[in-house]
């Protein structure tokens, strides 16, 4: 069941739990996956930009995921899933506001799992490096074509694993999280990025 929502619009996100429970009764997995990024440097960075980061990134995460453990608390437990970003770890320029984000991130993730594992409620968070989405791939989709392969190729080059990773990869590690195979992981991020970050 699709529902349409804006995770940066506080106003939305009870509305979308009550409909997800009206439906299936519960709740067992959250994944927060909304992200967005602007571009800027520190200097110049606009409050509006800083507000659409932090609001979708973080703000709407936290909240969202207090919104949901709620439900999950009343039923026995569920697993939270944390999409962080290499970039919590190394900041990512001119694109600061979304590093601190994601940093916001796996401490979310740690502070939330420490406070509902009386619940048994899990949470953990994966750290993507590169990989093959519309948010990576959005900034170079305004360079000629030519010059955006060089630069996607630039960064295989940097990554020990030597290829740009799919979106596959991470849903797989998802699922690991959402399964009973992680069932003694709780406030873990996981860095999945083919070891980019060892560079």
């Amino acid at each position: 069941m699709a529902v349409e929502t804006h995770v940066g619009r506080m106003d939305q996100l009870q509305p979308l739990v009550d409909k997800v429970v009206a439906e299936f009764g519960k709740i067992d997995i959250l994944v927060n996956n909304g992200g967005t990024s602007v571009a800027s440097p520190a200097m110049e960075y606009s409050e509006k930009a800083w507000d659409s980061v932090m609001n979708l990134n973080l703000k709407g995460l936290f909240f969202l995921s207090q919104a949901v453990a709620r439900v999950m608390k009343e039923n026995g437990g569920g697993n939270i899933i944390n999409v962080a970003s290499i970039s919590a770890f190394k900041p990512e320029i001119p694109t600061c506001a979304y590093s601190i984000s994601k940093a916001g991130v796996v401490m979310a993730t740690q502070c939330m799992a420490i406070e509902w594992a009386q619940h048994n409620i899990r949470v953990n968070a994966i750290a993507p490096g590169p990989i093959d989405t519309h948010l990576f791939n959005a900034k170079y989709a305004i360079l000629p074509d030519e010059e955006a392969k060089q630069q996607l190729a630039g960064i295989a080059t940097r990554v020990p694993l030597s290829r740009i990773g799919q979106p596959n990869e991470i849903a797989d590690a998802m699922v690991f999280l959402a399964s009973n195979a992680s069932s003694y992981l709780t406030g873990q991020t996981i860095t999945i990025d083919g070891g980019i970050t060892l560079r």
